[in-house]
């Protein structure tokens, strides 16, 4: 901003906008890989600390970043949900459109420094993006209607299957949290529930006991 009132001016642009929307050259192939790209694809394109970003590939695959600290992650994906639902026919691309918004390109005024900054930002991302990988699955098993039967919410046994495998992983437990729905508060702040708990504690050393019946196992029995 120091260097340039009209840099100034862009950021606030930015800022105050709803969301931001990313072109991404890149063309995810499966849900796997539009997974790994939407969240560490072509940095280039993105406001990383914006709460929303949606983001359009080469090939018209979608994804969505999305930074929820103000709001519920549900707030993340409604737009989709809502685009979803308006789906329709293939629109006549030959037919010029009624209303017609005209992109305007921003462009910031930049010196040595930030040239500098952007070889070091563009070094440190390459080695995290190398450092994660994303796998989407489709567990066919049984669903969230077998877990109600159980009398176990869908959330509270993921949760749990997370502890557990982390634990597997690591030895330690997962200090964890997930958004609380908001509604569910006053004034619509955002609220943390904590699913590393002294009765999850409990369980996974149960789970890990092997002279210990599966009743015994039962996360209601010990809980």
């Amino acid at each position: 901003n120091e260097l340039s009132p009209y840099n100034r001016e862009h950021v606030e642009i930015i800022e105050s906008a709803i969301a931001t929307f990313s072109f991404d050259d890149n063309e995810p192939q499966d849900p796997s890989e539009l997974c790994q790209k939407t969240l560490i694809g072509d940095v280039h394109s993105r406001w990383l600390d914006k709460s929303s970003c949606m983001i359009g590939f080469k090939n018209g695959t979608f994804g969505c970043n999305a930074e929820h600290s103000c709001f519920d992650g549900m707030m993340a994906s409604s737009p989709f949900i809502f685009v979803s639902l308006m789906e329709g026919e293939e629109p006549n691309w030959d037919e010029a459109p009624t209303v017609e918004i005209i992109p305007k390109e921003i462009k910031f005024d930049i010196d040595d420094h930030l040239r500098g900054e952007i070889v070091r930002v563009e070094r440190l991302m390459s080695e995290v993006s190398s450092s994660v990988l994303v796998k989407y699955g489709h567990f066919e098993g049984f669903g969230k209607n077998g877990m109600k039967e159980m009398k176990v919410h869908p959330d509270c046994y993921v949760q749990m299957a997370l502890q557990l495998a982390y634990y597997k992983l690591h030895k330690t437990f997962a200090p964890t949290y997930e958004t609380a729905t908001m509604r569910k508060f006053y004034h619509g702040r955002t609220e943390t529930v904590r699913s590393c708990s002294v009765e999850v504690k409990d369980w996974i050393e149960k789970m890990h006991d092997q002279s210990a019946s599966v009743s015994q196992q039962n996360y209601w029995n010990i809980s």
